[in-house]
């Protein structure tokens, strides 16, 4: 299913979404939302992201030494 919303700062969005049953959960749900790959309403996500997401805690493609060293 498609969701269409108006963000203040980005403009529109046009998501997809999937709802789903929580076994053992009585009348509750699991919503999964996500855009397109490449499109206008993943950039704007990316674009609000990197708006609110500190410095220091900034998404990486390698792991730190850090990480390796847990790993171990």
């Amino acid at each position: 299913m498609r969701h269409g919303l108006k963000h203040p700062e980005v403009g529109d969005l046009h998501i997809k979404f999937a709802a789903f049953t929580v076994n053992g959960a009585a009348q509750q749900q699991l919503v999964v939302y996500q855009a397109e790959a490449a499109s206008p309403t993943a950039a704007a996500f990316e674009t609000l992201r990197v708006k609110v997401t500190p410095p220091q805690q900034a998404r990486s493609t390698a792991p730190t030494a850090d990480l390796a060293a847990d790993k171990r």
